[in-house]
């Protein structure tokens, strides 16, 4: 008759045979034991790809990378200091290429590059590259166009004001001029 011991660490079934002293090298088998939930490893293994996953998606939103103030000046159509005085909703384009989001009317305080007569319509799409304001506010914003529209890149310089006194100083002297 045969002595069995039940699985060891969840992997083996060794059979014990009083007759057959090497029968536990031969009879080994895989033990299918069926768990009720996962262990603390594999939750901590599940939570680490899922973090390494969402970081990638959120990088993948700054395809250009994170500029210097002089290069994203460089780049910029317009470098202003602006207060956003509305907020509106924009459907998504016609042709697909944008997807809904909100557009920005924001009034000019100061302007480092670029002419600016009135006010600026900026345009945020509602996408990992959104870049949020609010109304009242004051912000320091480097302005690209985009496929006919106005916009700021999440992954730039551009910032409430209070928090851009560093990058507003070397735009200003990117500018050569003070803002106005």
């Amino acid at each position: 008759m045969a002595d069995q011991r039940q699985c060891r660490n969840g992997l083996f079934t060794f059979a014990i045979s009083n007759q057959d002293k090497n029968a536990e090298s031969r009879t080994n088998q895989p033990c299918y034991k069926r768990r009720q939930s996962p262990t603390k490893s594999e939750n901590f293994m599940k939570s680490t790809a899922i973090l390494f996953l969402c970081s990638v998606v959120a990088s993948a939103a700054c395809l250009n990378g994170y500029p210097n103030v002089r290069k994203e000046y460089a780049s910029s159509n317009f470098v202003l200091t602006a207060k956003v005085v509305k907020e509106s909703r924009t459907p998504a384009s016609a042709d697909g290429y944008f997807l809904e989001g909100s557009t920005f009317r924001v009034m000019p305080t100061g302007t480092y590059k670029g002419t600016i007569t009135g006010s600026l319509d900026l345009f945020s799409e509602n996408s990992s590259g959104r870049f949020p304001m609010k109304p009242g506010r004051e912000y320091l914003l480097f302005v690209y166009e985009d496929h006919g529209r106005l916009s700021v890149d999440n992954c730039g310089n551009s910032d409430l004001i209070e928090r851009a006194k560093k990058a507003a100083a070397e735009v200003a002297r990117l500018s050569g001029k003070h803002k106005n």
